[in-house]
């Protein structure tokens, strides 16, 4: 405190506060906010990850298939240096010039691109029983990779955009892509799952996933397996 209120002037110092914000309530906090440049880097959102993924790639001047960002923010969530590291490792074992494709990302993050959360939603939305059933087997036989608590928050987050289009003024695919903020090729499959699934069957989707969630923890649950509560939520959704 008592550098900064007489700064040296010839000296770029950076002061770095990571994990939470600074009580701008205190002597520090005041003096950081009058005497310095002060920045926040707030933490981003999950449904940002897709643009701001889009826009890693382009630095890094991969190209990529329109699916790409969206399989990498649904599996890396909003872990920057995650999210980074798997880039680099992208730009270092795929020839520059190439179009990143989903067999890449298999090859190289090991994210299947037939058996992965982005198919799932895609399958349980238009109601493609076999499918959805066999991704669900394909995730009990790979819990490391596919344990519950990630399948539950994804389909929760996908379920809640489906009740978004159901209020949107334009349901049109490029007024649903406008609302939930993804491109028009995403928004036909929210288009799909709201006209399969109305608001009444939604409500009792999100009963599901709550019942799924709290028993998966242990609550109301008399040894019955992760495999099998995910079994029994996708056939709850689809029946």
């Amino acid at each position: 405190m008592h550098y900064l209120e007489n700064p040296q002037a010839t000296t770029i110092l950076v002061f770095c506060h990571k994990y939470k914000k600074p009580d701008k309530r205190q002597k520090l906090g005041k003096l950081l906010t009058s005497k310095a440049v002060y920045f926040e880097s707030d933490k981003l959102k999950d449904w940002d990850m897709p643009k701001y993924i889009s826009g890693l790639l382009q630095e890094m001047q991969l190209k990529v298939v329109d699916q790409v960002p969206y399989l990498l923010a649904e599996y890396l969530g909003n872990d920057i240096s995650k999210i980074v590291n798997e880039l680099d490792k992208l730009a270092i074992n795929i020839p520059q010039g190439t179009t990143i494709t989903l067999d890449h990302i298999q090859k190289n993050i090991g994210i299947s691109k037939d058996y992965n959360v982005f198919e799932l939603q895609d399958a349980i939305g238009k109601k493609d029983i076999l499918k959805a059933n066999k991704i669900i087997q394909y995730f009990n036989a790979n819990p490391k990779d596919h344990f519950i608590s990630m399948t539950l928050g994804f389909l929760y987050g996908y379920f809640l955009k489906v009740l978004m289009v159901h209020f949107s003024n334009d349901k049109s695919k490029f007024g649903i892509a406008k609302t939930l903020g993804v491109p028009p090729f995403v928004a036909e499959g929210y288009e799909t799952a709201a006209r399969n699934y109305p608001t009444a069957k939604l409500k009792a989707i999100f009963s599901y996933l709550r019942e799924a969630d709290v028993r998966s923890k242990g609550v109301d649950n008399y040894g019955t397996e992760h495999s099998e509560l995910q079994k029994e939520l996708i056939f709850k959704i689809l029946h």
